[in-house]
């Protein structure tokens, strides 16, 4: 915060000119490389298994010539592909060796689970609130990520396993997790109900709590139109990433560390595939005022597999299984040769030859990062405690910068920490709370895991008056049993209220957060606080992209930058 307020005094005091320039004249920071693959195709087994064992040669290759760069990669399985890995013994052995050597990592990919054309929709017959939706969606995540499916034609089998489940009885706890798309009803076929995915993090923490999971996806399942899903990503990776120390590619939601395959509007996902001099005009046109985090896809299906001519979407040999049902195997003349598909790796080897040859050594600090890496470069997202005499002078700077702004705060950083909206919420309601009971503050707060509310709705007529600081203290007395309940429920009880009582009158959750900023600094209980009017929202970043109701958005709550360390 100290950092960020210093910026704003120069530019005030001398002009954007000599930020621009100072920014000019610093040193390029570092670019760290996660190489991925998804693998999910079980009626190809040919491919699949020649995928794997190229990329695990081309990794041993690369790791034994240049030990000190640490080359890995993590490669993604969906259930069905894993349930097939399980009769390949020998498969299996190769990839948990390679696994323990550090080599590659194993992660869950469901973007194509339970099929492109089998998905049940969401059902939300049983009720039309918040609360209601929230259940469906819990059931549905459940199914997904945990029931058996016929391969080929995706219908839910009565016994056995599937999904992240499946995944994880036969790899081991998944290190990155993806493409777990809830889909609504339609005319024409299932679309994905994009947006939060609260629900899904909530049936997560039931089956794996330690996964990075997917931030910002190179795909647009929603088909938002090209400019406006690069705007939002630019738009959402740039608010999150304004420390030097931050970002755009990785940030906080819902308590899970996300790793972006998109981020700002110059960093994408790339296909090594590609080759190296795409990957060089690719990394001279990167931002370089951030750290950045480039997904590197390896193993490419598209160095086995020809162009479908008919023009589908997505081109896979997956889609032709699933619209040839009685002969699914990818036929021979949409294959490519084996001259192309050496062809096609070399380029692959190549690009991570020049990373190791000459990228890293001619950029320092620029390396190869694993899911472990990542989480062991920025601080946790929850868990920890803070010094209230720090906290109370980063809310007292905050409030003097929001003053009448209806806006509630995105984030506040302290002792090198971001807090949430929702994490404020909750340290300010503990410290309230103590006070409330003691009658002096604590001197220090822990930051417990805590959701956005479960409704995100804005009342017509907001209520206004005044309070005082005592009486916001009791009221946050009675919100802290809530906040900190650390069991599992369907709907999770560590949420921020969808709205707060006192004195009579409804505040929304955002109203009450700006309420006990003013009662953490007040100087006595009696100080009269205004209840001031206040959007639920920080802005519309990180409400943008979205198929769901305006009223169950708490995730935007939940954002905040991953700093690193």
């Amino acid at each position: 915060m100290k950092r960020i307020v210093a910026i704003v005094l120069c530019a005030a005091c001398a002009g954007w000119q000599s930020v621009f320039s100072l920014a000019a004249l610093a040193p390029p920071q570092p670019v760290f490389i996660f190489l991925t693959s998804t693998i999910d195709d079980p009626i190809n087994t040919d491919i699949s298994e020649d995928r794997i064992r190229r990329m695990i040669a081309m990794l041993e290759k690369h790791r034994g010539q240049t030990p000190s760069a640490r080359v890995g990669a993590t490669l993604l399985f969906s259930g069905a592909m894993s349930e097939e890995l399980e009769k390949q013994h020998q498969l299996v052995d190769l990839l948990k060796a390679s696994q323990r050597s550090g080599l590659i990592e194993a992660g869950y990919d469901g973007s194509a689970e339970p099929t492109f054309f089998r998905h049940q929709g969401l059902d939300f017959s049983a009720g039309s609130t918040p609360e209601d939706h929230w259940n469906a969606r819990l059931v549905l995540a459940e199914r997904l990520l945990t029931a058996a499916r016929n391969p080929l034609t995706g219908e839910t089998l009565p016994t056995g396993s599937g999904g992240l489940k499946k995944m994880q009885e036969v790899l081991g706890p998944a290190a990155y997790i993806r493409g777990i798309y809830l889909t609504l009803g339609n005319m024409y076929h299932p679309m994905q109900e994009t947006g939060p995915d609260s629900e899904i993090v909530q049936v997560l923490q039931r089956y794996n709590t330690t996964a990075v999971m997917e931030g910002l996806a190179d795909t647009n399942v929603a088909h938002a139109g090209s400019d406006n899903y690069r705007g939002w990503v630019n738009a959402l990776s740039t608010a999150l990433s304004q420390d030097p120390d931050t970002s755009p590619e990785l940030f906080w939601q819902d308590g899970r560390l996300r790793s972006s395959e998109d981020g700002k509007r110059d960093l994408r996902l790339f296909r090594a595939s590609q080759g190296v001099d795409d990957f060089k005009k690719y990394l001279a046109g990167l931002d370089r005022s951030r750290i950045r985090i480039v997904h590197i896809q390896i193993g490419n299906q598209a160095n086995h597999a020809k162009p479908n001519p008919a023009r589908v979407r997505p081109d896979v040999p997956l889609f032709y299984a699933w619209t040839h049902p009685a002969d699914p195997k990818y036929p021979a003349a949409l294959r490519h040769s084996q001259a192309e598909i050496d062809a096609a790796y070399a380029k692959e080897d190549a690009v991570l030859n020049y990373l190791q040859t000459e990228f890293f050594t001619a950029n320092p600090g620029s390396r190869f990062v694993s899911t472990a890496d990542l989480k062991n470069m920025t601080p946790p997202a929850w868990g920890y405690e803070l010094h209230m005499d720090s906290l109370r002078a980063a809310v007292q700077q905050m409030n003097a910068a929001l003053g009448d702004d209806k806006h509630p705060p995105r984030f506040l950083r302290v002792e090198g920490h971001y807090l949430s909206e929702a994490d404020l919420f909750a340290v300010m309601a503990e410290a309230l709370a103590q006070m409330y009971r003691t009658g002096a503050m604590p001197a220090t707060v822990r930051v417990p895991h805590v959701f956005g509310p479960i409704r995100t709705a804005q009342p017509s007529s907001p209520a206004a008056g005044d309070v005082v600081a005592g009486s916001v203290a009791r009221v946050a007395a009675r919100l802290v049993e809530e906040l900190n309940y650390d069991k599992w429920t369907p709907i999770p009880r560590n949420a921020v209220p969808s709205a707060v009582v006192i004195n009579g009158a409804a505040l929304n959750p955002a109203q009450f957060l700006r309420l006990m900023a003013e009662a953490v600094v007040a100087p006595n209980a009696e100080t009269k606080l205004a209840i001031k009017p206040s959007d639920m929202f920080w802005g519309p970043e990180p409400i943008f992209y979205r198929r769901r109701p305006i009223s169950e958005l708490g995730a935007a709550w939940t954002y905040k930058p991953a700093p690193i360390q």
